[in-house]
């Protein structure tokens, strides 16, 4: 189901016909803020996580017990080739310009920066910015 001009419930969100409602729900709110980063870069935006049940989230060795992605208020994203400066743009693109509750990149060892994490904003207007490196270990390490 088309979400917005560019971006689809079941091609990039991963949402099969017999997902609940607020499944769906959540997809378009990440989808119309997807769509201003594509608009405004004029690029392909890839999302590389959405909802993850909580048996699935616990598997994945670099995702929070907590993880907003368990209850669908977060996406991560990445562009073509994980183009570097482009993600910085759009990192920074989207500390002024989008409200979220969580804006995090997220760099490997080796210095590539992987993808970035972004979720509705939170009802307590808390806002948190934070840079993360994946250790080899599967331990993040927040980065200054």
């Amino acid at each position: 189901m088309e979400l917005t001009k560019n971006f689809d419930s079941v091609i990039d969100f991963k949402l099969g016909a017999d997902a609940p409602q607020w499944l769906f729900d959540m997809a378009y709110l990440h989808a119309v803020r997807l769509q201003r980063i594509r608009d405004h870069f004029k690029v392909p935006i890839k999302v590389t996580s959405f909802y993850r049940s909580p048996e699935y989230n616990q598997g994945i060795k670099y995702a929070a017990k907590r993880s907003l992605h368990t209850r669908g208020l977060a996406v991560d994203i990445t562009v073509k080739d994980k183009d570097r400066d482009l993600l910085l743009f759009i990192f920074d693109y989207c500390k002024k310009s989008l409200d979220y509750g969580e804006l995090f990149i997220y760099e490997l060892p080796d210095g590539t920066l992987d993808s970035i994490h972004i979720s509705l904003p939170a009802l307590n207007n808390y806002k948190e910015t934070l840079r993360y490196i994946k250790g080899a270990d599967g331990k993040l390490i927040r980065k200054p």
